[in-house]
């Protein structure tokens, strides 16, 4: 019995013409064995050294049709369409906030995802409580409720409705309420 898979995993992708993205895509491939977030800051890393140079600010200011990304994505062997590898370089993001997955004891990847449709700084720092207080992925998602429900309103278009409270309840206020 011949076993192909192997070399099919070395060839190029016949979707891309671009060297740098076939050679990334095989670079992802190969992380077979990585799993969770480990797996997600193995590809997030891959993807700011080859695609943004090590620049994490050109991550960040990455757009929705951003052409590198979506060509990576166009890889049928690679598996992740672009909102998948979108997401995953998210979870990077965050991972490499936090210090990297050593510094990742007790959050795990369904931690990660639950605050995930929050903005920062607010999910950063849910996550650094939940992992200095061990939270279950339960509790973290109860906070991340009680910080959802405490967003400030859209600003005021009267001076009379601009006479209310000045902005949100802190982020520490808020999380006091978790414990309860």
């Amino acid at each position: 019995m011949n076993d192909d898979s192997a070399t099919q995993d070395a060839s190029p992708s016949p979707t891309t013409s671009d060297p740098l993205i076939a050679e990334l895509a095989r670079s992802i491939r190969e992380l077979d064995r990585v799993t969770g977030i480990d797996l997600a800051y193995e590809v997030g890393q891959l993807v700011l050294d080859h695609l943004y140079e090590g620049d994490r600010q050109r991550l960040r200011a990455r757009q929705p049709d951003d052409a590198p990304l979506c060509q990576l994505s166009n890889d049928p062997q690679l598996g992740l369409g672009r909102r998948g590898l979108d997401r995953v370089v998210s979870v990077f993001e965050l991972i490499a906030d936090l210090g990297g997955p050593d510094a990742c004891k007790h959050v795990g990847a369904d931690h990660i995802r639950a605050v995930l449709g929050l903005v920062e700084p607010g999910r950063r720092e849910l996550l650094e409580l939940a992992e200095s207080h061990r939270w279950s992925v339960t509790e973290l998602e109860h906070a991340v409720r009680v910080m959802a429900s405490q967003r400030p309103s859209p600003k005021p278009t009267s001076r009379a409705a601009a006479s209310g409270p000045s902005g949100p309840p802190r982020l520490a206020d808020r999380a006091s309420q978790v414990a309860a």
